[in-house]
């Protein structure tokens, strides 16, 4: 079974923090691949995004050097907002086999990763990282 740590976001623009974070998963976690997820759109900004194939070439090249980092374009063309709950299922559907963990940040100093189970997110965290990207 796979075991694919998830990062979504706007990535507007992708940090080191973000490629921190997933090396991090990646080690701590055992994980097979970790997935970037760049939003179309996001609830959570009032401003306009860069155009999204400008932020897709963006975390590519930021992602380069690590051989089991993927962009995913699962929510390219979504229709308006998009919630993560939305793409849980999505992925589940899509990937019946595989394990997901998707990450969240509680403060401006750590982020964790949840492991996923069927279409909710796990109680458990499963994982800490800090936020190394986030100015202080």
């Amino acid at each position: 079974m796979m075991k694919v740590g998830l990062l979504g976001g706007s990535f507007d623009p992708i940090h080191n923090g973000h490629v921190e974070m997933a090396k991090e998963a990646y080690r701590q976690l055992g994980l097979d691949e970790v997935w970037f997820i760049p939003t179309a759109d996001t609830p959570l900004k009032q401003r306009k995004l860069t155009c999204y194939e400008d932020r897709v070439e963006m975390i590519i090249r930021a992602i380069a050097p690590y051989r089991h980092f993927y962009v995913s374009r699962i929510e390219e063309h979504t229709d308006g907002k998009n919630y993560t709950i939305d793409t849980i299922r999505k992925l589940n559907k899509m990937y019946p086999d595989y394990t997901f963990y998707f990450e969240g940040i509680t403060s401006n100093e750590v982020g964790f990763f949840f492991v996923l189970d069927g279409n909710y997110l796990d109680i458990r965290k499963v994982g800490y990282f800090p936020n190394v990207g986030t100015a202080k």
